[in-house]
C-alpha cells in the first residue's frame, strides 16, 4: 500500500525571510551630490558630508573611497572606509581646496558590500573665487555652470562678476515680471546662492500680490544666516514653498546691507536706480537639466540687489510657475502703463505677410497684427531714440495655441534674439507681456519681427522704455 504525501508546510519565518530579500547589506546615502565654493589657494572649505546608511540587515562594508572624475585634486576626502551595522549610518565629510578661479568638478566613489549598490558614485561640484566681496565674487554664468545648468546669461567675460548690459545676445533670458501658479501644490522658492556683504540677517526673500490700485502687499519666506552671505547652497530660516492660489505674484528681497532697500520683479517698481532701462533687479531663465532638457514650469534666477549688474547677489530656483511679463492683471486686460515708455501699435507697423486683425477682444488701439504664414510673415516698427542707449522693448501679446510661438528679433538689421519666447496665454483674447534690453541707435530704429516656423502669437503693441 502506499502512503499518502504529507503536505509540505511552508515556514512563515522562511517566507517572511524571503520577502525582506535578507542576508545583505543595502546602501542608501542621503544626497547625490556636493556643492562647494572657496577662494583659489587658501585654506579648504568647511566640509560638506555625504550620509551612507545601511538599509539592509546584514553588515555594510565600505571597502573603499575614492575621488575621481575631471579634477579630483581640488578636493579632499576626509574619512576612512569602515563597517555600518544593519539600521546604522556613516557620514564621509568631503572639502574643497581649489588652486585655480572657476567651476570644478569630481566625484566620490563608494565601494562597498552593499548588493544594491556595490558602486555608489557622488557628484562634487566646486567653485573657486578669486576671494571674498565685490570683484572677488563669482559671476552668475559661473555659478549656473558650477551646478551644471545649461543656460546662458549673455555674459561675454564669465571670468569676472558683473553681466554685460545689455546682456549678450544670443541668450536664454525669459520676460518674468510676475509669476501665476502652474498647477495643483505650492511654488518652491530655493536659494542656489547668495553674495552679498555681511549683515544679519544676510537676505530676505519673499513674494508680493498687488491690489487694484497698484499698491504692493509682502509675504516674506525666509531669510539668509549672516554666516551665509558669500556661498552656494545657502541655509535658510523660514519656509521657502507658499502657496499663492490663482493670483499673480511677484517676487521681492531686502537686503540688510544695503540699508534694508527693497528690489522687486516689476522694473518699474526699481526707482532707486535711473534711467528706467538698467532696473531690472531680476532675470530669468528656463531652469535646465546638466544633459539640456527644459525642466517644465521652473525658472533660475539671478538677482541684483545694487548697482553693478552682477545679478548673482542672490539666486533662486523657482518651482510650479508661469511666468507673467509686466504685471499682466487678468484675462484682456491691458497692463499698467510704465513710465519714460513709448508705444508703437502693431496694426500701424509694416506688416509683410502679416494681417490686420480685430477679431479677438482685449486689444488696444484698433486691432493688432495677426501672422498668418508659419515662416517669413514679419511686422517692422520705426521707433526712435534721443540717443545711443540701452532701451526696454515690451511686445504685448495673445497666444491661443497650445504651445510656444517664437519669434526672431532683429534690430537695425541684427539678430538679437533668434528665438523669443511668445508662451500660450491659455486663448486668443488673453493677452501679457514679453519683455528685454536691447541696444539702440540715436534716431530711427528699425525692430521687427520674423515668424520662423511656427507663425507667431497676435502682437497688439510695442513699447520702448
Amino acid at each position: 500500500m502506499i502512503s499518502p504525501r504529507r503536505p509540505v508546510v511552508q515556514s512563515k519565518f522562511v517566507e517572511i525571510l524571503e520577502s525582506r530579500c535578507l542576508l545583505a547589506a543595502q546602501l542608501a546615502t542621503d544626497v547625490g551630490r556636493l556643492v562647494f565654493n572657496d577662494p583659489a589657494n587658501g585654506a579648504a572649505s568647511s566640509a560638506r558630508s555625504v550620509v551612507v546608511r545601511n538599509t539592509g540587515d546584514q553588515t555594510l562594508t565600505i571597502r573603499s573611497l575614492a575621488l575621481g572624475g575631471a579634477s579630483p585634486g581640488q578636493f579632499r576626502l576626509l574619512a576612512s572606509p569602515a563597517s555600518v551595522a544593519p539600521g546604522g549610518s556613516l557620514s564621509i565629510p568631503v572639502s574643497f581646496a581649489p588652486t585655480t578661479i572657476g567651476p570644478k568638478g569630481a566625484t566620490l566613489i563608494i565601494s562597498s558590500n552593499a548588493s544594491n549598490l556595490p558602486a555608489q558614485t557622488i557628484t562634487l561640484r566646486g567653485l573657486g573665487t578669486r576671494g571674498l566681496q565685490g570683484a572677488n565674487e563669482p559671476s552668475l554664468q559661473w555659478i549656473l555652470d558650477t551646478y551644471q545648468i545649461p543656460v546662458k546669461v549673455g555674459d561675454s567675460n564669465a571670468a569676472e562678476a558683473t553681466l554685460d548690459l545689455p546682456a549678450r545676445t544670443p541668450n536664454d533670458e525669459i520676460a518674468a515680471q510676475m509669476f501665476r501658479k502652474a498647477g495643483s501644490g505650492v511654488v518652491s522658492l530655493t536659494p542656489i546662492a547668495i553674495f552679498s556683504n555681511a549683515s544679519n540677517p544676510g537676505a530676505i526673500a519673499g513674494y508680493y500680490r498687488t491690489n487694484a490700485a497698484g499698491a504692493v502687499s509682502r509675504t516674506q519666506l525666509y531669510t539668509v544666516p549672516s554666516a551665509d552671505v558669500q556661498t552656494l547652497n545657502p541655509r535658510v530660516q523660514g519656509t521657502s514653498s507658499f502657496d499663492p492660489g490663482a493670483d499673480a505674484f511677484g517676487l521681492y528681497t531686502t537686503w540688510p546691507a544695503q540699508a534694508y532697500r527693497t528690489v522687486y520683479t516689476e522694473d518699474f517698481r526699481n526707482t532707486f536706480i535711473s534711467p528706467a532701462s538698467k532696473r531690472r533687479m531680476f532675470r530669468a531663465y528656463p531652469l535646465k537639466t546638466a544633459t539640456g532638457s527644459i525642466v517644465p514650469n521652473a525658472y533660475v534666477i539671478g538677482n541684483e540687489e545694487a548697482f553693478n549688474n552682477d545679478l548673482q547677489d542672490g539666486v533662486f530656483i523657482i518651482r510650479n510657475v508661469v511666468p507673467l511679463a509686466v504685471g499682466e492683471p487678468s484675462a484682456g486686460a491691458s497692463p499698467p502703463p510704465v513710465p519714460g515708455t513709448t508705444l508703437y501699435q502693431a496694426e500701424s507697423a509694416i506688416l509683410s505677410g502679416a494681417a490686420r486683425s480685430s477679431a479677438n477682444a482685449g486689444f488696444s488701439g484698433t486691432g493688432y497684427a495677426d501672422f498668418v504664414n508659419a515662416s517669413n510673415d514679419s511686422v517692422r516698427w520705426s521707433a526712435r531714440s534721443s540717443t545711443a542707449a540701452t532701451r526696454t522693448l515690451t511686445f504685448r501679446y495673445a497666444n491661443g495655441g497650445s504651445s510656444d510661438r517664437p519669434l526672431e528679433l532683429r534690430v537695425n538689421g541684427v539678430v538679437v534674439r533668434s528665438r523669443l519666447s511668445f508662451a500660450a496665454t491659455g486663448s486668443w483674447s488673453t493677452w501679457r507681456t514679453v519683455s528685454l534690453t536691447v541696444s539702440l541707435v540715436a534716431g530711427s530704429n528699425n525692430i521687427q519681427l520674423t515668424a520662423i516656423g511656427a507663425s507667431g502669437a497676435n502682437i497688439d503693441w510695442l513699447s520702448v522704455g
